[in-house]
This record gives C-alpha cells, sequence and structure tokens, in this order.
C-alpha cells in the first residue's frame, strides 16, 4: 500500500515539474503580462508606502519640535499657532524644512526669545544659516546666543527683520 501511494506521489511530482503547455502563445503572453504588471504594482506600492512613512516621520519630528518650542518658552496657544504657521510657511518657501523651523525656534526660546521675537527674527536667522551654509539650528544657536550675552537683542531684532 505503502509503494502505491509513493508511485503516485512520484508521478504527480513529475507532473507539477512539467507541467502541459497547452494554451500555446496566448497563455503565455498573458502570463507574463500578469507577471510584468504584479511587479511594477509591488515596486510603486513600495515606493509609495516609504514616502508615506517617511511623511509620517517628518510630522512626528516638526510636531514633537513645535512642543519643545512650547515647553520652553511657554507661549500660549494663540502664540503657539502663529509660530507653528511661521515655521510651515518658513518651510514652504525656503530651503528650510518646517522642521528645522521648529529646531531654530527651539534655540531662540532657550535663549529667552520672546514668541514675537522668535517670529520676527526667524527670517533674518535663515538668511544668515543660508549665507553661511550652516545648518539652521547651529545659525539659530549662536546668534540668539551672542545678541542675548551682549544685550543686543532688540538692536539685532531689528537688522534681522530687515533682512
Amino acid at each position: 500500500m505503502l509503494k502505491k501511494q509513493a508511485k503516485r506521489q512520484k508521478k504527480q511530482g513529475k507532473k507539477l515539474k512539467n507541467p502541459p503547455t497547452t494554451g500555446g502563445k496566448l497563455t503565455s503572453k498573458v502570463g507574463g503580462g500578469i507577471t510584468k504588471f504584479a511587479k511594477v504594482t509591488a515596486v510603486i506600492g513600495g515606493a509609495l508606502g516609504a514616502l508615506g512613512g517617511l511623511g509620517i516621520k517628518v510630522g512626528a519630528e516638526f510636531e514633537a519640535g513645535m512642543s519643545e518650542v512650547k515647553a520652553i518658552s511657554q507661549a500660549t496657544a494663540e502664540e503657539m499657532e502663529k509660530l507653528t504657521d511661521k515655521a510651515k510657511e518658513m518651510g514652504a518657501e525656503t530651503k528650510f524644512s518646517a522642521s528645522e523651523s521648529a529646531e531654530a525656534f527651539k534655540y531662540m526660546a532657550q535663549a529667552g526669545w520672546e514668541p514675537q521675537e522668535m517670529l520676527d527674527g526667524i527670517a533674518g536667522v535663515m538668511s544668515l544659516a543660508a549665507a553661511s551654509g550652516e545648518e539652521l539650528a547651529l545659525t539659530s544657536d549662536i546668534v540668539t546666543d551672542s545678541l542675548t550675552a551682549f544685550d543686543y537683542k532688540q538692536k539685532m531684532l531689528h537688522i534681522l527683520r530687515t533682512c
């Protein structure tokens, strides 16, 4: 009995290894087209998934950065809305991202700048960062610390507003 079953399985295995080619050219063209379609769909799906994941990560980084700004600056809800809108605006209009703007705001807040001073100074700090080729956060840290340390904040804010 076991020998008969083994023979049957062996025959079936051979059949599966060498399937009949009935259907001719039409079957192979349809099968080839489906295979290509599946590959293209997989590649597109993977790319879209990666972009979606990146978008979520970038959005999460921005929100985390703005949360830090709120915690450090003690800005009101209205001030945070203005800062958030400004960071998004700068992210859309400059070479720096909204997340980088949030990080620059964080350094401004750490230096004791008020939310309105941050709003007024961000464009100038961005101009300095772009001109120097340095990262926005580093430029913001250097500028805000220096201005605050030498109590030049009000004078330099006027200059930064005009940049």
